[in-house]
């Protein structure tokens, strides 16, 4: 996303806990487009870290006009079986709480000058239940409904023109170990594929959107007929 971000001509601020892979990402985007990317440390699990990205960012580029929440760790088990809270705990911190850090830190300047957008990358899973995947899948629930109470929030406001967008997926291709680890039904999809497809449905002004598009409908039809038949 940050390569077809600066391939639109935006500038970008890379924030990542991995400092290595995150200034490879930045050397990446600006062979790309020289000067139009700029790598930061942040730990978006932790309040006290995100509130100094904002400082920093802010401070080198002026102001945010889109904010991007794609951070997430992939957990597999059940709660049955393979419950540990410390790591319960962290994946909780990184998948659900850093999505309301984040918008805590940025947010209020766009309500000021009333422009931004927020797009929240969540998931297929935030539209049905995923087997031993339950904190996963919760945490995308989670910020599925928090990005819908912020957007009711906005509205208040008439005037408003500040949007956000929710994303939801299907399994992206982003490692090997990913991929052999789900029984995809379907094949899964490419990141480049997914990253043109988030901004094409970010440019439409969507609420929300799945990814293949028509996935949206077809849960929420099967979803229905489930809960009909139970």
């Amino acid at each position: 996303m940050a390569l077809e971000f600066a391939r639109q001509g935006c500038k970008v601020a890379c924030a990542e806990i991995q400092k290595d892979l995150n200034e490879e990402t930045v050397q990446m985007v600006n062979q790309v487009a020289p000067g139009a990317a700029k790598g930061y440390y942040c730990d978006v699990g932790n309040v006290d870290s995100v509130e100094a990205l904002k400082e920093q960012v802010l401070a080198d580029f002026g102001r945010v006009d889109i904010l991007v929440n794609n951070a997430a760790l992939i957990v597999a088990g059940s709660l049955l079986n393979d419950f540990k809270p410390h790591l319960f705990e962290n994946v909780v911190k990184v998948n659900f709480l850093s999505h309301i850090w984040m918008c805590r830190a940025f947010l209020p300047e766009m309500v000021k000058r009333n422009s931004g957008h927020i797009v929240c990358i969540s998931s297929m899973s935030a539209l049905t239940g995923l087997p031993n995947a339950s904190l996963y899948a919760s945490c995308k629930w989670a910020i599925t409904g928090f990005m819908e109470s912020i957007r009711d929030e906005l509205r208040i406001n008439r005037n408003n023109q500040v949007k956000t967008t929710v994303v939801c997926p299907y399994f992206i291709n982003t490692s090997a170990e990913y991929v052999n680890m789900v029984d995809c039904r379907f094949p899964e999809l490419s990141a480049s594929g997914v990253a043109r497809e988030v901004i094409a449905g970010m440019r439409e002004n969507r609420v929300i959107f799945s990814i293949p598009r028509n996935q949206l409908f077809v849960v929420t039809l099967i979803n229905c007929k489930s809960r009909i038949n139970h």
